[in-house]
């Protein structure tokens, strides 16, 4: 392994022994490129041109046999779907073959996976700054090989927390950001992640960023995640209920081990969130049902009477998004997040308490 090499974030030095029976014609080097897609975090390996002659002797390649074995250099994937290792390759004068060999894991099933997850939000909002956001994702410790990663994630946000429209309205184009994220309105920046990985001695971390594509009705949330010379761009897709709700689904999230994952979406001028109530005390609209009077006219005669009906109350809740992760292996967890509101006032001690007045020896109740 080497450091940068041709653009890319790795490279490889292949170092072979030009021998051939009696003959020994020294040392061959061969580089090559490792690239990191991302988004799947796939490798492509590519070399420099092999040596078609070494030391004036002619060389015709016959078999060029690779084999990695350094203990806990590579992975084997948690999705146990028919995959493959491909390839090009091109001859020495011009023509390209290309490859595939089948590759496939098995007893994914077998896995477990239990991610935690945590989020918080600031009591503190305003009509300038809008509202917050803390998402935390957690592994249990020493994972790999015990537990599937995860392949898709899915929140809904209550609907006390809904998106900024004047926000999205700044979204940066797709056109601009696959150009150069450098070059995106600041605007368009809504808040930053961090995530740590056992294979990376350095935690991946960068900007999230709102993108408009033409053909969807919301932006989308790409986080962009970098370190080590390895960038990897979650994307996430925007949906906005009739209802205000708003949802977003990472669909393709690559298939390595993470031990943490942490998004912030700050309050700010262009925070990605408004609130519209009082997140300390938060209520839902209910159907209930309950007595009413009504009055109605009986030969002239006004009379009341006391009926039940539904009727619709605001009702105390708690502050909670539904929250959807799916496994490589396909394992589908469900469950409602509770979201902590930190900063918000003590609530008083009830009036009512009994108050106690003690003396030398003496209790007196008041």
């Amino acid at each position: 392994m080497t450091g940068p090499y041709e653009g890319a974030p790795f490279g490889l030095s292949v170092v072979v022994p030009a021998k051939a029976g009696p003959f020994d014609l020294g040392t061959v080097v061969v580089r090559a490129k490792v690239e990191v897609d991302v988004h799947t975090a796939q490798l492509t390996v590519t070399t420099d041109p092999l040596p078609q002659i070494v030391g004036g002797v002619p060389v015709n390649l016959r078999l060029v046999n690779v084999t990695i074995n350094r203990l806990n250099f590579t992975y084997n994937p948690t999705d146990c779907e028919p995959t493959s290792v491909s390839g090009t390759m091109t001859g020495g004068q011009g023509a390209i073959a290309h490859l595939e060999s089948h590759f496939q894991v098995t007893n994914c099933a077998s896995l477990g996976f239990k991610p935690g997850f945590k989020a918080s939000t600031s009591a503190k909002t305003s009509r300038k700054d809008g509202a917050s956001l803390h998402v935390k994702l957690t592994y249990p410790k020493e994972s790999i090989g015990r537990d599937a990663n995860i392949a898709l994630v899915k929140v809904e946000l209550p609907k006390q927390l809904p998106s900024r429209l004047s926000t999205l309205q700044k979204a940066c184009t797709a056109a601009q950001f696959e150009s150069d994220p450098a070059g995106c309105p600041a605007a368009s920046i809504v808040g930053h992640a961090k995530a740590t990985t056992p294979i990376l001695p350095v935690p991946l971390e960068g900007p999230a960023y709102f993108v408009s594509h033409g053909g969807e009705a919301f932006p989308s949330l790409i986080v962009v995640l970098q370190g080590y010379g390895v960038t990897v761009d979650l994307v996430g897709t925007t949906f906005i209920s009739k209802q205000g709700i708003t949802s977003s689904t990472f669909k393709t999230v690559p298939d390595v081990p993470v031990e943490s994952f942490e998004l912030t979406l700050p309050q700010g001028p262009d925070s990605a969130l408004a609130a519209n109530a009082d997140l300390c005390s938060p209520t839902k609209t209910k159907l209930v049902k309950k007595k009413v009077t009504v009055r109605s006219k009986v030969h002239g005669h006004t009379q009341k009477r006391e009926v039940t009906r539904r009727v619709r109350q605001a009702v105390p809740t708690t502050l909670s998004m539904p929250t959807e992760f799916v496994a490589q292996n396909g394992v589908v967890l469900h469950q409602s997040t509770h979201i902590q509101v930190t900063g918000c006032p003590r609530v008083a001690a009830s009036a009512n308490v009994a108050k106690m007045k003690v003396g030398r020896g003496v209790t007196r109740r008041g």
